[in-house]
């Protein structure tokens, strides 16, 4: 009997895991939380709590999340709220999605799948290799509805052009990875090319790597064409 009932927790909250997974909607947490068949967790022990009021499994010491396309990995995941609406990660936390070729790491996770929001409290690495850029910050968050991310505290960015590599840093960002826009405000500033620029914002196309600035515009810009010599300078300098 106490097998049975076990099995039938289990079940429970497998369904339940599916649910919270499957059920996150929107342009960025659909791709992280692609649609899928089946979900399998694990943890070196876990806890599942099956109360009314207290629905709860928290999995403990390498506790992952997987599905085909993505894998949650952590010291820690807890599920909670009602129809499981919560998801915390704490502890080494790895988001990995290889068919949307996105990933985050950082320290903690939180996500609440019934507004449709995710949020990084602490440091932060996003990798997108769809727009080849690389995204630190002390903070993160994602709203679903209006389709954008946000970094604060210490934004620091790496973004791979043909013309080398953009380096940026300002206190506040704006991703939208469908537009595949970056604004900057919070002392911005962008060197890129041996060049370097600042404004109250910045604003970076990542597909044509066009950079518009407002308000105090500044830049340094280094010159790497050489002076060319006068006509015959180089007869005359041969024939002394």
């Amino acid at each position: 009997m106490s097998k049975m009932m076990n099995n039938a927790r289990l079940v429970g909250i497998s369904l339940s895991l599916q649910l919270l997974l499957m059920a996150v909607s929107g342009p960025l947490l659909t791709q992280l939380w692609a649609e899928t068949e089946t979900f399998t967790f694990s943890g070196n022990s876990t806890i599942i709590s099956m109360s009314e009021n207290r629905r709860r499994t928290i999995l403990n010491g390498d506790a992952r999340i997987s599905s085909e396309d993505l894998q949650i990995k952590a010291e820690r995941i807890e599920l909670y709220g009602d129809d499981f609406r919560y998801a915390r990660c704490e502890g080494a936390v790895e988001v990995r999605n290889s068919a949307q070729k996105i990933s985050l790491t950082g320290d903690n996770l939180f996500l609440d799948r019934k507004l449709n929001k995710l949020r990084s409290p602490s440091y932060t690495e996003m990798v997108d290799l769809k727009n080849e850029i690389v995204i630190k910050s002390g903070y993160m968050e994602h709203f679903d509805e209006e389709n954008y991310s946000v970094f604060q505290i210490g934004v620091r960015i790496l973004k791979a052009t043909e013309d080398g590599r953009m380096v940026c840093r300002s206190d506040y960002a704006r991703y939208d990875r469908e537009a595949d826009t970056l604004e900057l405000s919070g002392s911005p500033v962008v060197h890129w090319k041996g060049d370097r620029y600042s404004a109250v914002r910045i604003t970076i196309n990542l597909e044509t790597d066009k950079i518009e600035m407002e308000g105090n515009v500044e830049g340094e810009f280094t010159s790497k064409t050489q002076e060319e010599p006068a006509d015959g300078a180089e007869n005359n300098s041969a024939e002394q």
